[in-house]
């Protein structure tokens, strides 16, 4: 799938918003791999705002840090 250069920065941007909430002792190797995997699906299925990105993300951290624990 092709994304535009501002919706690839609003990803990173995205990324970045919801890596800077994960306290260090939960932070996992793998986690900002799979977080950028999460947004990735959310903007495949049309999620292309930073807020939404943001949401879906953070929505998912939990789980994802739990599935790679």
């Amino acid at each position: 799938m092709k994304y535009s250069s501002e919706l690839i920065q609003t990803m990173r941007d995205a990324l970045e918003a919801v890596m800077a909430t994960v306290p260090a002792d939960q932070s996992v190797i793998g986690l900002k791999a799979a977080v950028a995997q999460c947004i990735l699906q959310a903007a495949a299925h049309g999620q292309t705002s930073f807020d939404g990105l943001v949401a879906t993300a953070s929505g998912q951290l939990q789980t994802i840090i739990s599935m790679l624990s």
